[in-house]
């Protein structure tokens, strides 16, 4: 280390030129990679967090294809977790065409959540009871909709079925009547599992409790691909901003590129310098230095001109570029933690260290050798 710092000192007085222009390079390079970090970490979120200004996605069934309850349950469990609590709710509705009601063209609507992997109905329960529809009995408890109780709540006013029935039929299943609710529907209220497996919806609408995002309509058609492929359809929305996105991949590449480059620069600079001071570097063979000790002393007094300037250069974006960018990028102030600093810190740092590594293990033997067979005290 301290023949380092002498060397550096050397440097600086004997190759200003050459510093500068290091120094330059290295700075620029702080700018720049924090700058591209920025701009894909923003890229980043807007292609994830951009959104259509609804809440709701309605996919279609295909052409010829049927989605049957057992489809339906297959892809809602499918879902991740984070995706189906950011759903307000699911409804799939069907129009059967035989039994009670059937002559009358109406429709069943079945609405359920998923919360931990289970059809949860006390959001539904809840509701209705806070605004006192639940007329008389009680409504379908957590047990029943986990375990696809035959339990049905029906209408106490538009019904297909007596008031007085204590069980109603449904979908060639038989369901014991626990209570009766003001509901929007001639049909009863009852467990998604509880329906047959062959049973076709004719329409699926997924409910968020805000606007839908990218990420989560991409969660969507991926999974449908996978666990239903064929049945359901999603129509892309128009995402905003795909120009600007498009504008942010490349001067995230361009950004890059350039640091790359500038962290190349530095390590031809610094291969010239030791080039200039091979005199020097034979000496310090001749003196009983190693090859090893030879290249670790000019890496580390690379490293040495790096760092310092390096953080210089940081500091510069913190304190005054990157107010100016948030103006530009609206996500980039929430982007930058002290561990992503120190990431592209390290990056750099790694890049600098193999490229010098790599230049200056090359050259340092044959520069040597040529020295000495010159004459080192010509």
């Amino acid at each position: 280390m301290k023949y380092a710092l002498k060397n550096l000192s050397a440097l600086i007085r004997k190759e200003r030129i050459v510093f500068a222009m290091m120094f330059v390079s290295v700075f620029f390079s702080a700018l720049l990679l924090n700058f591209s970090y920025g701009v894909y970490r923003n890229y980043h979120t807007k292609t994830t967090e951009a959104e259509i200004n609804n809440t709701m996605l309605r996919p279609r069934i295909a052409d010829g294809q049927t989605l049957t309850k057992k489809d339906l349950q297959a892809y809602s469990e499918a879902l991740s977790q984070e995706l189906l609590d950011q759903m307000e709710v699911i409804c799939a509705e069907t129009v059967p065409e035989d039994g009670p009601g059937a002559d009358m063209g109406g429709t069943f609507k079945m609405r359920y959540r998923m919360v931990n992997g289970k059809y949860d109905i006390s959001w539904q329960r809840e509701s209705y009871a806070r605004t006192h529809q639940i007329k008389s009995g009680r409504f379908l408890s957590d047990e029943e909709a986990e375990t696809g109780a035959f339990s049905a709540v029906i209408s106490d006013t538009d019904n297909i079925f007596p008031l007085d029935s204590e069980t109603v039929t449904l979908f060639g299943n038989e369901y014991t009547v626990v209570g009766k609710c003001r509901i929007d529907s001639a049909y009863p209220i009852v467990p998604f599992l509880s329906l047959p497996d062959a049973l076709p919806f004719t329409s699926l609408l997924i409910v968020f409790y805000e606007n839908v995002t990218r990420a989560q309509y991409r969660e969507l058609v991926k999974t449908a691909d996978s666990v239903i492929p064929g049945i359901l359809v999603y129509d892309e929305p128009e995402f905003p901003d795909e120009d600007s996105l498009y504008i942010y991949r490349n001067i995230m590449l361009i950004s890059a590129l350039i640091s790359l480059v500038s962290a190349a620069n530095l390590a031809m600079l610094y291969l010239y310098m030791v080039r200039k001071r091979s005199r020097d570097l034979a000496i310090f063979r001749i003196c009983g230095c190693t090859r090893s000790k030879a290249i670790r002393l000019y890496v580390t007094e690379c490293l040495l001109i790096s760092v310092p300037v390096y953080l210089v250069g940081l500091l510069v974006y913190v304190t005054v570029l990157k107010k100016q960018l948030s103006a530009i990028y609206e996500h980039m102030n929430e982007v930058y933690t002290p561990l992503s600093y120190l990431a592209v810190f390290a990056v750099y740092l790694l890049t600098v260290f193999l490229i010098t590594e790599i230049v200056v293990r090359r050259k340092i033997t044959k520069t040597v050798m040529s020295s000495l067979n010159g004459g080192v005290y010509r």
